[in-house]
């Protein structure tokens, strides 16, 4: 009689083995179902079950390998507070930021793609940051081209101003020294209008 309840038990403790499905299987087949939505749910909710950091770190390099971009923004900034020196979820952040700047510049929006550069990428701790040094230069000439191209004096002049506050004055003057001038000139307060002094009241 024991043995006949020892096999039971046996028996019943494999069956419930094999229906508890390991989640990280799950996670994966839906991924190679290229069932993107539905494995972004089921890894939230282990991350939110487990509090695990590995499982979490996991599911910020399966957002940024997928291209789910607004969720990766926010948990890689989360993850990243809390595991700072996590070099490699770091460079994907910068990787992240380093996509923004390129579509950005591809779309025309050089000022937008020159702001990511010099506030998100010239960083020292990023393997690509000489890369996106270097770059600066051959986006703003580009830039001043095309409005040059275009014609477009208010374009050519924010160039001009963008190029000079972040530091490229003499690229400035190389490619519109008038220009240059003019807006050197504002920045120091040099030809401004005479205010007519206000006449002093009787005491």
């Amino acid at each position: 009689m024991k043995g006949i309840l020892l096999v039971l038990s046996i028996g019943i403790g494999l069956l419930f083995a094999c229906g508890s499905k390991d989640p990280m299987v799950e996670i994966n087949q839906l991924i190679n179902a290229k069932k993107t939505g539905q494995a972004k749910e089921k890894y939230k909710e282990l991350v939110e079950q487990e509090n695990n950091p590995n499982v979490w770190r996991e599911y910020v390099k399966f957002l940024f390998e997928h291209n789910q971009f607004h969720d990766f923004k926010r948990e890689a900034r989360e993850y990243l507070a809390k595991n700072a020196q996590d070099l490699e979820i770091r460079n994907l952040q910068f990787d992240f930021y380093a996509k923004l700047a390129t579509d950005a510049e591809k779309s025309g929006q050089y000022g937008t793609a020159m702001e990511y550069i010099h506030n998100k990428l010239l960083d020292e701790n990023y393997k690509e940051y000489r890369k996106w040094e270097s770059k600066q230069v051959a986006i703003f000439s580009k830039w001043f081209n095309e409005a040059k191209g275009k014609e477009d004096q208010a374009e050519m002049e924010e160039v001009v101003v963008s190029m000079i506050e972040f530091g490229f004055k003499n690229l400035a003057r190389e490619k519109a020294p008038e220009l240059h001038k003019k807006v050197m000139d504002r920045m120091e307060g040099k030809n401004l209008p005479e205010v007519e002094a206000e006449p002093k009241g009787d005491n």
